[in-house]
């Protein structure tokens, strides 16, 4: 809890799926400090891996129901609105005194095979808005899509590293639109498996918290964690197979630099892995086309957070877009 033990408001499913991440991450705490450690020290890691960390978030816990208005304090009024990014993501809708505002979170403006694009309201006295894909250029889904799809029939064997939350998921669900759950044996490995069975994910495949790269065989498509390939199921199955031509691996979301999947993207590691590389990119964030469309629709102040903007844009100014700069203190 880090100190705080007041109230805190979430959709249902929000608070499930933020239960079950912390639960994960508590164990790996409790895996990494002994108990001498344990014992001795007071700091923040410990408080987070002690049991009643989490038993006294869960008492604090109020629901929020999608688009049903709420007082939080007096004269304080929430609305949440699904956002579209992933299973859980919500907007907010604030009323302040007499002032509203909208903040938005990571959003997707479009539909994906798993959620329906966001959807909230469009004026606010103030927007803060997730800026991701501002300026960058398009990503093209329907070719991620297809990319995935051959990397599975063309080859043997699959290896697809994708975020345990949303991504896996999304992955999962495109498979089993095209049939080859059936044609293939998909098998989502630990967490992946947890969520998609949470949020009733319809697909066949099998849920396994562990797999020895041993019992990867052919015929076979692996979902696991790791999606940057810097540990993990993912990184070890691509170990194991690196001298394998017929296995195929799908790299299907952000590659931060430096990273070995986006160090393979540059080209590198083609002596040491042998597998063949697809890069499908597909992504939870609204497209810079949408995001222009977006800020075209909003009424009152605009503030962009989270966007790779760079100060020579002039852009933003022209459509009345303010980006804060790291600190700055906003007044309303």
């Amino acid at each position: 809890t880090m100190g705080y033990t007041g109230p805190w408001y979430a959709t249902a499913l929000t608070k499930e799926l933020g239960m079950l991440l912390l639960r994960n991450n508590q164990m790996l705490l409790r895996q990494r400090l002994s108990k001498t450690t344990r014992t001795q020290r007071k700091d923040a890691l410990t408080e987070c891996s002690a049991p009643t960390s989490l038993a006294q978030m869960e008492e604090n816990y109020f629901r929020l129901r999608l688009e049903q208005r709420i007082e939080i304090a007096p004269d304080i009024y929430v609305t949440a609105y699904p956002a579209g990014h992933i299973y859980g993501s919500t907007a907010f809708f604030l009323e302040i005194d007499d002032k509203t505002i909208l903040y938005t979170g990571d959003m997707n403006l479009e539909d994906s095979l798993t959620l329906t694009r966001g959807r909230f309201p469009y004026e606010a006295d103030i927007t803060i808005f997730d800026g991701t894909y501002w300026e960058r250029p398009p990503f093209q889904r329907t070719k991620a899509e297809e990319q995935l799809l051959q990397a599975v029939i063309d080859y043997k064997r699959t290896i697809i590293p994708a975020f345990t939350l949303g991504r896996a998921q999304e992955v999962l669900a495109l498979l089993e639109q095209h049939s080859l759950t059936k044609e293939r044996e998909v098998i989502l490995v630990g967490m992946a498996a947890n969520i998609s069975n949470m949020v009733g994910l319809q697909a066949t495949y099998r849920g396994l918290r562990h797999l020895e790269p041993t019992q990867f065989q052919e015929e076979t498509v692996v979902i696991a964690g790791g999606g940057m390939l810097q540990g993990g199921l993912a990184r070890a199955l691509l170990d194991a197979t690196r001298n394998d031509p017929t296995t195929s691996v799908v790299l299907c979301g952000y590659q931060a630099p430096y990273t070995l999947g986006w160090s393979l993207l540059q080209g590198w590691g083609k002596s040491f892995y042998h597998q063949h590389l697809y890069y499908a990119r597909l992504s939870a964030h609204t497209t810079s086309t949408l995001l222009k469309e977006f800020v075209k629709e909003i009424t009152g102040q605009k503030i962009l957070v989270h966007s790779p903007y760079r100060e020579a844009d002039p852009l933003p100014q022209l459509l009345g877009i303010h980006i804060p700069k790291l600190g700055e203190v906003l007044r309303f």
